[in-house]
């Protein structure tokens, strides 16, 4: 959990340093104070509600991206006919070739490897659970998690299929 933690706090104290010019020593800080004394003054509830509030931003940076960029390229349909063109719409393969890269099978076997070492052996995860009132309740809550993460996940490939229309031509190399 330590290195977590230090994980944690430096990356958005990176991204704060480079945007406010505060030292990222300061910034590591300054997080790390604010997180400390938000989670002690209102507990699990504050850091629940803190999750609520980042997931929406997460959902709203998401629709944006997905917004601006169908603007940009001209609708869904445009941007389906490029990712289709550029081999980003391989849904269903399920070869057993040691050579694919992504089949449906790796993806299964992966996702569930990390779900369930999300869900079951995540301390953060499981700390969430066990404040819940009941088994029942717990259970619940579970339950209700699926559509969320269904919708978070639909969300995030639509906005890559966007961006790789957005930028399918665009050559790194040459600019």
């Amino acid at each position: 959990m330590l290195l977590y933690t230090g994980v944690v706090l430096y990356g958005p104290s990176l991204a704060l340093g480079s945007v406010t010019r505060i030292p990222v020593w300061a910034s590591i800080l300054l997080n790390g104070l604010v997180c400390t004394l938000y989670t002690s003054i209102g507990g699990i509830k504050a850091v629940v509600w803190t999750d609520v509030v980042q997931m929406v931003l997460i959902l709203v940076g998401y629709v944006m991206v997905i917004v601006s960029g169908l603007y940009h390229i001209g609708g869904i349909n445009k941007a389906w006919e490029i990712g289709e063109k550029g081999g980003r719409l391989n849904f269903l393969n399920f070869s057993v070739s040691p050579y694919d890269t992504f089949t449906s099978w790796n993806i299964l076997f992966c996702w569930t490897v990390l779900w369930m070492s999300s869900y079951c052996a995540s301390q953060t995860q499981v700390q969430r659970y066990t404040s819940i009132a009941s088994l029942k309740d717990a259970r619940k809550a579970l339950l209700l998690n699926i559509p969320g993460v269904s919708v978070t996940l639909i969300l995030a490939i639509i906005s890559g299929i966007v961006l790789f229309a957005v930028y399918s031509d665009c050559d790194p190399r040459l600019t």
